[in-house]
């Protein structure tokens, strides 16, 4: 009688992990709404007759244009929406991991820390949406004005930003993490949002925005 093969277990290829990321104050959103940039139409208030020392039209049009510019320019940031409620892009998540992992490499002392997490970690949902409890999110809290300040080739430029933002909003997704990599387990990707919660995620990270507390636990 053929002695009967045994087969062998097969490794698990991904580990996963619930991911909970509470923000502490204003999550701002990061995404262009609309960018609203004042034109002049002059072709309805320009006289029949073109007095004989007058510029033309097109450069008073645009001499016009570029000083309303440096005043009136706006870009409103906010998030994404749908039927549900608004929502991040998981990439954007791993996008925040792969900046704050080369910011600490040094300190985790794994070779290509950041190589390795970009080819090794995932964000399941591609929809990840706003939390309040738990009801999603259907509208920003309420907005403001960032002034902003440019150089362009027509010289310097002042806009406004307005950015929406939400008020302790709370992210919960799915993290998917490659076995193969024995050196970078759950305690490395820990240590990133440990970094990540006070760098901050989203938009405005520079004036303190965005940090948040967080919580990472097997998924069932």
């Amino acid at each position: 009688m053929p002695k009967k093969k045994t087969v062998k277990k097969e490794q698990q290829m991904w580990n996963k992990f619930l991911v909970t990321m509470d923000f502490t104050y204003r999550l701002c959103g990061s995404v262009p709404q609309s960018k609203e940039i004042v034109r002049l139409w002059l072709d309805g208030r320009k006289p029949t007759k073109k007095p004989d020392d007058a510029k033309p039209i097109e450069e008073i049009e645009k001499e016009v244009i570029e000083e309303l510019e440096q005043i009136e320019e706006k870009t409103t940031l906010g998030f994404m929406k749908d039927d549900i409620g608004l929502w991040v892009r998981g990439g954007t998540i791993k996008a925040h991991l792969k900046d704050c992992s080369n910011q600490i490499k040094d300190f985790v002392g794994i070779k290509n820390f950041r190589a390795k997490l970009a080819n090794s970690v995932y964000i399941e949902e591609y929809k990840v949406y706003l939390r309040n409890g738990k009801r999603i999110v259907q509208q920003s809290c309420n907005s403001y004005e960032q002034p902003v300040h440019v150089i362009t080739r027509q010289g310097p430029r002042n806009a406004l930003k307005i950015i929406n933002y939400v008020i302790k909003p709370t992210l919960k997704f799915n993290l998917m993490l490659l076995s193969e990599y024995k050196e970078l387990d759950i305690e490395a990707v820990e240590k990133v949002f440990d970094y990540g919660s006070i760098h901050g995620y989203g938009g405005e990270r520079g004036l303190g925005e965005g940090r948040y507390t967080f919580t990472i636990k097997e998924a069932v």
